[in-house]
C-alpha cells in the first residue's frame, strides 16, 4: 500500500516560508525610508537650475553629482536590504536516503526514504537580528541627513570665503591705483623738487607690496574655487555663479535653550543612539543563541526487497547549546559595542555643545564688529584719508603720513569684509550643528550697505 506524503511535506514549507518572509511594520516603514530619502534627494537636486538662491543652486549640484552623497544613499540602501537576510530562517535539508541489498537473488540499490527537515532559532532569535539590521539602517538614514547639512555648510563656507577673497582683492586693486598715482604724483615731485628720493622709494616699495598681496589674493581665491568645484562635482571648464552679497548680520530670533535641544536631535548624534540600539538588539539575539532550538521534519520510508509498504515518520529535533562560554561572549561583545557606541555619541553630544557655543559667539562677535566697522571706523578712516590727501595736495603732508592714512583705511575695508565674511559662515555653521534653519531676529538698524 503507497501513501502520498504531499499534505505533511506542505504543511512544513508552509511554516518555514511564513516564519522567515513575513516582514514586520518597522521593516516595511524603513524601505519606504530609503525611497522618500531618495526622492526628497532627487526633489533638491531637480532645483539645480534655479536663479535665485546661489546657494541653492550649488546644493541642488552636489545633490545631484556629488559621489559622497551617492555613496552614503547606497550604504542606506545597502544596510535596508539586509533587513531581510537577517530574519531568514536557515535553509530546509532535502534528504534522499538508499537501501544496499543483498539476496539470494542478487544485489540491488533502491530508493528507499525521502525526507524533509527544517530547523527553528529560540523565537527571539530572528526577531532581534531583524531589529538590529532595522536599527543599523536607520544609521546609515541618519548619516545621509548629516552628510547632506555638512555639504550645504561646506558649500556655504567656501562660496563665502571665496567672496570674501573677490571683494579684498578688489579692495586691494582700487588701492592699487591710487598708490600708481601717487607714484606718478612723486616722480612729477622729484623732478620739480617738491618730493625727495625717500618719498619716491616709500611709495614704490608700498606699490610692490601691494601688488604681491593682489597677485596672493587671486592664487587663493582660485584655491577656493577648486575646493568648491570638489564639493559640487563641477567640471574644470564649468562657469560658477557668484554671490553678489551676503545676508544681512543679525542674531538668532530663538532662545539659546531651543537651538541646544534642537542640536541634541541632530541626525549625525541619532546615529549613535541607533547604532547602541542596534548593539542592544544584536546582544539580545547573542543571547537567543544560548537557548536550545528545535527541528521539525517527516520522512517517507518503502521497505526494500519485495515488501510494497512504505510509511511515513514524523520527527522533532532540538538543538543543544553546549558551548556556552563562547556564546556569552558573543553577548558581552554586544554590550560593549552598545556602551561603545553611546559613550561615542555623549562624546559628540559634548563637541556639538561646545560648537554650538562657539557659533553663537563667533555670530555675536562678526556683529560687533560689523557695527563698529560700519559705524565707526570706517567713517573715521575715510575722513582722516581725505583730510591727509588734500594736506599733500597743499603739500602740508608728508608721503609717509599719506601712505599710512591709506593704509589705515585698506586695513579697516578688509577688517569690515572680513567681519561680514565670518557673520555668514558662522551661520550656516550654526545651522549645521542645529540641523535646521535658524530664525532671525528683526534687525533694529535699517537695511545695510554691503560696500
Amino acid at each position: 500500500m503507497k501513501r502520498r506524503l504531499r499534505p505533511g511535506i506542505g504543511w512544513l514549507v508552509l511554516v518555514a516560508c511564513s516564519a522567515s518572509a513575513c516582514a514586520s511594520a518597522p521593516e516595511r516603514a524603513t524601505r519606504e525610508g530609503v525611497q522618500s530619502l531618495a526622492r526628497e534627494i532627487e526633489t533638491t537636486a531637480a532645483g539645480e537650475g534655479r536663479e535665485d538662491d546661489v546657494l541653492e543652486r550649488y546644493v541642488a549640484m552636489a545633490a545631484a553629482r556629488s559621489p559622497e552623497v551617492r555613496a552614503a544613499l547606497e550604504r542606506y540602501r545597502a544596510a535596508v536590504h539586509r533587513i531581510a537576510p537577517s530574519r531568514r530562517l536557515p535553509d530546509p535539508m532535502l534528504e534522499l536516503g538508499l537501501y544496499v541489498w543483498n539476496s539470494d537473488e542478487g544485489g540491488a540499490v533502491t530508493p528507499a526514504k525521502l525526507g524533509l527537515r527544517q530547523e527553528f532559532p529560540w523565537p527571539t532569535g530572528p526577531r532581534a537580528e531583524a531589529e538590529a539590521a532595522i536599527a543599523e539602517a536607520m544609521v546609515q538614514r541618519r548619516l545621509v541627513e548629516a552628510l547632506l547639512l555638512d555639504v550645504r555648510a561646506q558649500i556655504a563656507e567656501e562660496l563665502y570665503r571665496l567672496w570674501l577673497l573677490e571683494r579684498l582683492r578688489a579692495i586691494q586693486a582700487e588701492q592699487l591705483e591710487v598708490l600708481r598715482g601717487l607714484s606718478e604724483s612723486t616722480l612729477g615731485g622729484l623732478a620739480a623738487g617738491t618730493a625727495t628720493l625717500a618719498d619716491r622709494q616709500q611709495v614704490e616699495l608700498a606699490l610692490a607690496r601691494l601688488e604681491d598681496t593682489v597677485a596672493g589674493l587671486e592664487v587663493r581665491a582660485q584655491m577656493a574655487e577648486a575646493r568648491l568645484r570638489a564639493l559640487v562635482s563641477a567640471a574644470p571648464d564649468e562657469a560658477l555663479p557668484r554671490v553678489s552679497s551676503l545676508p544681512s548680520p543679525a542674531l538668532p530670533g530663538e532662545d539659546e535653550e531651543a537651538l541646544r535641544a534642537a542640536a541634541k536631535a541632530h541626525p549625525y548624534l541619532a546615529s549613535f543612539e541607533a547604532g547602541a540600539e542596534a548593539a542592544d538588539r544584536a546582544a539580545k539575539s547573542r543571547r537567543a543563541a544560548r537557548l536550545p532550538g528545535f527541528s521539525l521534519g517527516v520522512e517517507w520510508m518503502k521497505m526494500p526487497g519485495h515488501m510494497d509498504t512504505s510509511a511515513i515518520s514524523p520527527h522533532v529535533g532540538l538543538r543543544l547549546p553546549i558551548f556556552q562560554r563562547s556564546l556569552a561572549e558573543g553577548v558581552r561583545a554586544a554590550e560593549a559595542e552598545a556602551s561603545a557606541r553611546r559613550a561615542e555619541g555623549e562624546a559628540a553630544t559634548r563637541r556639538a555643545e561646545a560648537e554650538l557655543t562657539e557659533a553663537l559667539l563667533s555670530l555675536r562677535d562678526s556683529l560687533r564688529r560689523v557695527t563698529l566697522h560700519e559705524d565707526v571706523l570706517l567713517p573715521q578712516a575715510e575722513a582722516a584719508y581725505e583730510s591727509v590727501l588734500g594736506a599733500y595736495r597743499a603739500s602740508r603732508a608728508s608721503v609717509a603720513a599719506s601712505l599710512l592714512s591709506q593704509r589705515e583705511l585698506l586695513e579697516i575695508r578688509m577688517a569690515l569684509e572680513e567681519a561680514r565674511a565670518e557673520h555668514a559662515i558662522a551661520w550656516r555653521r550654526l545651522e549645521r550643528v542645529v540641523g535646521r534653519a535658524v530664525t532671525k531676529a528683526p534687525v533694529d538698524r535699517g537695511a545695510r550697505d554691503d560696500r
